[in-house]
């Protein structure tokens, strides 16, 4: 076998070679594999955070999808008519659906790639037909300028940065 002079050794066999005692390199090498570095456990601790935070967003998508499963499709025709004639106006060119809830929730828009309408199921008996325009055309200006995608994105990077309490009031203002 081959000596390799201390000098062109390895660091780890170079340590070996020039310490006193064998309970030296047995502390470095513990202190390098079993203590992490501050940078690890920040990182750690910053994945970990992003993944609670997909949890919380998984959940509140998971009952909101359950609570617009319960919902009834709107057939009144007259609702019907005013939201393709209010569509139409706002210049929105996807089809939107509108359905019904007894959820206590008020008028809502959800859906990227199948947008809909929430409105409370009480709301066509209660209000006029004007006052239900000016609704619709607000739910549908959400629609037009893309809010709903423009959340996602907005709790995407709030999941990433979740550290950063500028982000929450970004968030929020959105």
């Amino acid at each position: 076998t081959a000596v390799v002079p201390v000098e062109t050794a390895p660091p780890e066999i170079a340590t070996i070679a020039n310490s006193d005692s064998r309970e030296d390199y047995t502390r470095q090498s513990l202190t390098k594999f079993v203590m992490p570095k501050t940078g690890n456990i920040l990182v750690l601790i910053w994945v970990i955070g992003i993944i609670a935070a997909a949890l919380r967003w998984t959940a509140a998508k998971f009952v909101l999808r359950r609570l617009i499963d319960n919902c009834e499709y709107a057939t009144d025709i007259s609702l019907l008519d005013q939201i393709e004639r209010e569509r139409i106006r706002a210049g929105v060119r996807r089809r939107v659906r509108c359905r019904l809830t007894d959820a206590g929730l008020g008028p809502a828009t959800c859906g990227i790639v199948r947008p809909t309408i929430l409105l409370p199921s009480n709301l066509p008996n209660e209000l006029s037909h004007q006052q239900i325009g000016l609704i619709l055309r607000h739910e549908l200006e959400h629609i037009r300028r893309w809010d709903t995608l423009l959340t996602v994105l907005a709790r995407i990077v709030t999941a990433i940065h979740w550290f950063n309490p500028l982000v929450y009031l970004l968030s929020k203002w959105l």
